[in-house]
């Protein structure tokens, strides 16, 4: 069986959704997080110089380093069975994967005025990612969930982890979008993911 290290910074950011993928499969992992003071020399070992980054160490012993946050959450969708039964339903889940990426740019991470950036957040969660939240809403199946064979995949999974800044931010944000509000609850609440939010180590994002 492959033996896995995930490697970032001590904040959730760009690998939280691979942390909620394996907490949700059952799958061990070393969380390695990187410090300041060791991030210069571990970078020189990242092909882009930039985290997270995976580790795998395959059944035969060879290791493969994948870089980047969503090459690394579809390699692991595949890996782990959270991808959709076929090509159609990945199709699906990596537009609910785009989509959630036109939300959170649509933050003012420049943004260096604490208060001034608070503001900006909270205009631009009630302006247009209020409309991208009903473009998505629409997304959401019958079934509950993003993917036609159910879930949580990893469209749901980076959804409700995309949430948790936003909805820190502004309670009140799914509101007028009651099946991803559902669907946020769903994910959040699903045993293996519950218990890692309770356990991860305490971080400001």
């Amino acid at each position: 069986m492959p033996s896995y290290k995930l490697f970032y910074f001590n904040v959730r950011g760009r690998a939280e959704i691979s942390r909620w993928m394996f907490a949700q499969a059952g799958v061990k992992y070393e969380d390695i997080r990187i410090g300041s003071e060791t991030w210069p020399e571990k970078k020189k070992e990242c092909p882009f110089g930039q985290m997270p980054l995976l580790e795998v160490t395959d059944d035969s012993g060879s290791t493969h380093v994948i870089a980047q946050s969503s090459a690394i959450q579809r390699f692991l969708a595949r890996e782990l069975g959270m991808n959709g039964k076929d090509s159609y339903e990945a199709a699906d889940l990596d537009m609910v994967g785009e989509q959630m990426k036109d939300i959170m740019m649509a933050l003012p991470w420049t943004e260096k005025d604490e208060e001034r950036k608070k503001q900006l957040t909270k205009e631009a969660i009630e302006g247009p990612i209020a409309k991208y939240f009903l473009q998505l809403e629409n997304r959401v199946r019958d079934n509950g969930w993003f993917g036609r064979s159910g879930g949580p995949t990893v469209g749901d999974i980076g959804f409700s982890v995309g949430c948790e800044f936003l909805l820190h931010t502004v309670p009140t944000a799914l509101d007028a979008t009651p099946k991803l509000k559902a669907l946020n609850e769903r994910v959040r609440n699903m045993p293996n993911i519950k218990t890692w939010i309770e356990s991860r180590p305490e971080t400001k994002i």
